[in-house]
């Protein structure tokens, strides 16, 4: 009987320890996203000058729609 408690005692600080482990080696916060921009409202960003009047900025770029994708980790020494 002392030696299944104590091999349960062995795993569950195994269990323990890798715990421990990836709570520091991991990012504690990471965020991933992917954000669509509508071309018309970026052209409307677009200064616009005498060369630029005639551009049509969604047929330049072939979409209507502009993917971005945003990814950032915290570490848990930035998230303190």
């Amino acid at each position: 009987m002392k030696l299944i408690l104590r091999i349960f005692n062995i795993v569950i600080m195994a269990i323990s320890l890798a715990a421990t482990v990836l709570l520091f080696a991991t990012p504690s916060l990471s965020f991933n996203s992917n954000i669509g921009i509508n071309v018309t409202t970026f052209s409307e960003l677009v200064p616009e000058t005498e060369y630029s009047t005639s551009f049509d900025i969604a047929k330049i770029l072939g979409t209507d729609t502009i993917h971005v994708g945003i990814k950032f980790s915290l570490e848990p020494s930035g998230v303190s």
